[in-house]
């Protein structure tokens, strides 16, 4: 699967699967299950930051002309990656 650079955050990569890769450590990051979502946290000039998994996925891989506000589960499963957006 082709990997990408996160915007704003050049030193990873994530792709389609929701594999995160630290380019720096070399490493995949592991993924954690706050309440109903998966969240990663990213470091930049050594300050923490936490994303919604399906918030970055979507960012990156979903195409988005009209700007639709809102992610939404196709199946209404948290935890998967099938993602649609919604007004």
């Amino acid at each position: 699967m082709k990997m990408i650079p996160i915007k704003n955050y050049e030193d990873y990569l994530i792709d389609r699967d929701s594999s995160i890769y630290s380019i720096k450590r070399k490493i995949y990051l592991k993924l954690h299950l706050d309440k109903r979502y998966y969240r990663i946290t990213l470091c930049k000039n050594g300050k923490m930051k936490s994303f919604l998994l399906h918030k970055l996925l979507a960012t990156h891989f979903i195409p988005n002309p009209e700007n639709k506000p809102f992610i939404n589960h196709i199946d209404g499963k948290k935890l998967n990656s099938n993602l649609v957006l919604n007004t």
